[in-house]
């Protein structure tokens, strides 16, 4: 536990937060770490609302941006086939998969925010903005870590489930710099196709809002593995 929070000072700015509020970051990352490896667990999907900010105190955000960071896989939001998404990275060799949302999208400029509340992990941040912990949301209780991501070359999955079966949506993506402009965590990324196509194609198919996002190229394997399984490609 004292670990843990001398870890958050050491990674975090936490100058906005009260002494309770880190208290209540290392004491959840300290527990979920313990219950994920005493279980043996592949990953883990956390339902974080409304429990944790209503009955532990903060939200969960912070505390699984530390952990991602030392490679367990965590999903927000109970996130079963987000987390599925993750594991399939991370089984290709990615470090660190984590889920986004698909937060903004910008025809003229050509280009999407991939967003979270503030859980990506937390060694990916750009090294340039302030890597902060803040309270933005849910009455000061949705501790949450604020970074801007590093810059490169994406692979997007989501294993996603309709109607009984199973289908892949897979895109390539670039993170590039941008600055510190919102709460959360966040990166500015350009497709290899109008950035209009993408947003159609998430529409159109109906797909869940959370895909995993990893740094390298990892798009072949996946559609071999989508080919044997008999599973639609999206893309």
């Amino acid at each position: 536990m004292s670990s843990r929070m001398q870890q958050i000072r050491e990674t975090f700015d936490v100058s906005t937060l009260s002494a309770y509020q880190i208290d209540r970051v290392a004491q959840l990352a300290a527990k979920l770490d313990a219950f994920y490896h005493e279980m043996n667990l592949s990953a883990l999907a956390i339902r974080c609302w409304p429990e944790f900010a209503r009955d532990f105190g903060v939200s969960p955000c912070a505390a699984m941006s530390l952990l991602q960071s030392e490679g367990m896989i965590l999903a927000c939001e109970g996130d079963i086939d987000g987390a599925l998404s993750m594991i399939a990275h991370q089984a290709l060799g990615a470090e660190t998969p984590f889920l986004f949302d698909f937060s903004q999208v910008d025809f003229e400029q050509d280009f999407a925010l991939f967003w979270h509340c503030g859980v990506a992990p937390c060694n990916l941040w750009d090294g340039t903005c302030n890597r902060s912990l803040d309270t933005y949301f849910a009455g000061g209780k949705g501790v949450t870590a604020d970074f801007v991501l590093k810059s490169g070359k994406l692979s997007v999955l989501r294993i996603d489930s309709a109607r009984g079966g199973y289908r892949m949506f897979l895109q390539k993506a670039k993170a590039v710099p941008m600055e510190k402009l919102l709460k959360g965590t966040y990166m500015k990324a350009l497709f290899d196709r109008p950035v209009k196509e993408v947003l159609d194609l998430v529409l159109d198919n109906g797909l869940a809002h959370h895909s995993s996002v990893v740094y390298g190229a990892y798009i072949r394997p996946l559609e071999l593995v989508a080919k044997l399984k008999g599973w639609k490609v999206i893309q």
